[in-house]
């Protein structure tokens, strides 16, 4: 829905530990420690060097039952969907840290490509609203990128076709006492044609102190993103009009501190205060008219800072029966400035200042073989109607290794700045989007390792924010229920042998409309084979969709036919302190869209060295 507005106009993961002794805790999907997760997935540092992605969209695209593209090449805009939703129902965090920005056009919708896989040391992904947990920007999932933590100083260079140049640098302290820090530097480059060129460069720093009862970070980080290319909904190298790039430059500052504080062995406060600023600076030298109406050049600089915290207290009565309650609050700024060209310079200028608290608590009792779990979250946005969100799952175990369980959960996202603000098609009298998520699964877990699990699921989103032409007005009018099913399976063939398959059905539709949602195949999947050889590790992925639906204003709607995209990566430890990797991406040098008339630059080899200092 989001997409038509654009047709015209950072708890430290509950203060994720980075060294030994700092502990880890997993707040994606809930705030309660060691829960059973439903639609819920990992991917490690391991993963990561042994994959040895180019981007972050190549890294999520390793996570099952996930529609990750982009338009073309890094520098292209990226799409991300949880099971049918647009790409800003699908809450982005760092280390804790919300950092979707809703004053761009895409409703909040997050560029993945200004993150870079060498400063990640874990992505979570859970599918499913968890608005009851996290407030109004989960309704469809949440992917969380909790940042390195490593140990050990190291040197990582690597070089490649398309102009391609990759380096990373990590330094460590050794655990002095209660103390560690860690400093990771890197910077990339891909330039895979001349209407395409993508550059990052990303700083962090963590210091962190671990005490008997306590643990304490801080995290820094800043990130700048130069990209050139095709605007998107352009019809990119096969239909653009004019043939001129687009110039997105993307900076992100981020600031974070998290304290846990353990008084007893069954009782733990947490606490986190962040701050997160980011800028985008857009120059669109605009779209011809074709099908669809045009788009107007326009350079426009948006401009969000956040300022929110959080604080809980988690208490386990019994070995069965957790409980926490907490409260959140968050004072948010946005501005969106600069001028469309309709032949005559029209200005854009708006801001917005937004807070919201929220009340929130969950727990979760045993009774046996059968798990309860429960959520809730009161929010007061400012300039709304107070929102009560709710989670309710039910798990059973079976058999040992084998389970079933259900949740229902409702939940709501505020309009975007840019849907509220914007002096064109700004619409101050909008009203939330809602969701209600439904899902029943089944999961097997073999003693050999092998696992299996089957989901089927039921999305309803009401009220969705669209761009209504004859008012010439963002309006609530669109309803859209998403639903299918998510199958999963992974095991060792082998003593050195490890495969993973996935694969989704997804069906969706538009209330009395005969429009589709674009980019959402009804089958897609993966595969994802790893052999690990001695000192050699080989890796082999495919990302495989079938036909989808797409649109550009050169073309109109569109479908565009399915592919499969192959990538093989090889890791040779060569001594104890260095290693060799090569990487051949789309490894059938296949021409396939992505989105409307961007062509995939086809095979790309890349070579690297990585030094333990």
């Amino acid at each position: 829905m989001t997409r038509k507005l654009a047709g015209l106009a950072a708890l430290c993961a509950a203060t994720q530990g980075f060294a030994e002794g700092i502990e880890t805790v997993t707040v994606t999907g809930t705030r309660l420690p060691d829960r059973p997760l439903a639609a819920h997935h990992n991917l490690s540092r391991e993963t990561i060097e042994r994959v040895n992605p180019p981007t972050m969209v190549a890294l999520l695209r390793q996570i099952p039952n996930l529609v990750m593209s982009e338009n073309g090449a890094a520098a292209g805009h990226s799409f991300a969907s949880i099971r049918g939703g647009e790409p800003n129902f699908i809450l982005v965090m760092i280390d804790g840290v919300a950092v979707n920005d809703p004053t761009n056009s895409s409703g909040g919708g997050f560029d993945f490509n200004q993150l870079d896989p060498a400063l990640i040391e874990r992505v979570e992904v859970y599918r499913g609203g968890t608005s009851a947990v996290h407030g109004g920007e989960a309704i469809s999932g949440i992917i969380h990128f909790i940042t390195r933590r490593t140990a050990t100083s190291s040197l990582a260079l690597e070089a490649g076709t398309d102009d391609q140049h990759r380096a990373s640098l990590a330094l460590a302290t050794s655990r002095q006492g209660d103390y560690a820090a860690l400093l990771n530097l890197s910077a990339s480059r891909e330039r895979p044609s001349v209407h395409a060129d993508h550059e990052n460069r990303q700083a962090l720093l963590k210091l962190a102190a671990d005490k008997d009862r306590s643990q304490h970070q801080l995290l820094l980080s800043a990130s700048h993103t130069d990209n050139q290319s095709l605007a998107e909904d352009s019809g990119g190298i096969r239909y653009a009009n004019p043939r001129t790039t687009e110039s997105r430059v993307s900076r992100q500052w981020l600031a974070s501190l998290g304290s846990q504080f353990q008084p007893a062995s069954d009782q733990q406060w947490v606490a986190r205060l962040s701050w997160s600023r980011h800028r985008m600076d857009t120059d669109n030298p605009g779209i011809a008219d074709g099908i669809l109406d045009g788009i107007p050049p326009s350079d426009i600089q948006s401009d969000y800072r956040k300022l929110d915290g959080e604080f809980f207290f988690r208490w386990q009565a019994n070995a069965a029966w957790h409980m926490l309650a907490g409260a959140s609050g968050q004072q948010a700024e946005g501005s969106n400035r600069g001028v469309l060209d309709y032949g005559f310079p029209l200005p854009v200028d708006f801001a917005l200042r937004q807070e919201n608290y929220g009340l929130f608590a969950e727990t979760a009792r045993t009774f046996g073989a059968l798990t309860l779990e429960l959520g809730v979250r009161h929010d007061a946005p400012s300039g709304f109607d107070n929102e009560l969100s709710s989670r309710f799952s039910l798990d059973y175990q079976f058999h040992p290794g084998a389970r079933v369980y259900g949740a229902y959960s409702e939940g709501y996202k505020l309009p975007s700045f840019f849907a509220l603000a914007h002096p064109l098609v700004g619409n101050p009298a909008l009203s939330p989007e809602l969701s209600r998520n439904s899902e029943i699964g089944l999961k097997l877990q073999g003693e050999s390792g092998r696992e299996m699990a089957l989901i089927l699921f039921h999305n309803q989103y009401r009220d969705l924010v669209d761009f209504d032409p004859e008012l010439f007005l963002s309006v609530n009018q669109s309803e859209v229920t998403a639903s299918g099913a998510e199958w999963r399976g992974a095991g060792r063939l082998t003593p050195w042998l490890n495969l993973e398959l996935d694969l989704t059905y997804l069906d969706t539709d538009i209330k009395h409309s005969d429009s589709r949602l674009r980019r959402r195949p009804r089958w897609y999947g993966g595969l994802h084979l790893h052999a690990a050889l001695g000192r050699l590790d080989l890796s082999l992925s495919a990302d495989s969709r079938g036909s989808f639906y797409d649109s550009s204003v050169p073309t109109g709607p569109v479908t565009l036919g399915g592919y499969t995209d192959l990538s093989l990566a090889a890791r040779w430890q060569l001594g104890p302190a260095i290693s060799l990797t090569l990487n051949v991406d789309n490894l059938l040098d296949r021409s396939y869209q992505s989105a409307v008339g961007f062509i995939d630059p086809g095979a790309q080899i890349r070579a690297g060295v990585q030094y333990q200092l």
